[in-house]
């Protein structure tokens, strides 16, 4: 007997605690029969997208992005170095998380975290050397 995952129905090794497709909690699996694989791997897929559709996401903006985004422009004026490092880190975990969760907006929040993120770098080393020279 194999173990599926019930919310994408990925074919679960022995041993493993999670889903290496979706992450879930192995405790959430089915056991089917190696013929019913292929039936179960489509209704667990099918159930995952409707999961996916109602799942809170949808339509609602990335806190990661707006926080990144936050980050960026309180970075323009103090900590411009830190903030836009973290401005730039938030900004690619939002994007990597609406890669998994596509309805989720924030898209443009996240990708201007990241530009301003390099903004607030640059010009803080910029501030940095002048200050430097003038003294």
């Amino acid at each position: 007997m194999s173990r599926t995952c019930k919310y994408c129905g990925n074919v679960l090794e022995d041993g493993d605690n999670f889903c290496q497709k979706c992450g879930a909690v192995a405790d959430a699996v089915q056991d089917s029969a190696p013929g019913m694989a292929a039936q179960a791997n489509q209704t667990a897929n099918n159930n995952f997208n409707n999961q996916q559709v109602n799942s809170g996401y949808q339509g609602k903006t990335s806190g990661i992005a707006i926080g990144g985004f936050v980050c960026s422009l309180i970075g323009f004026w103090v900590f411009g170095i830190i903030l836009g490092i973290v401005a730039i880190s938030l900004g690619a975990a939002a994007l990597n998380h609406m890669k998994t969760f596509p309805e989720e907006k924030g898209k443009g929040l996240a990708i201007a975290a990241i530009v301003i993120g390099i903004i607030d770098i640059v010009g803080a080393i910029l501030v940095n050397a002048v200050i430097n020279s003038l003294f």
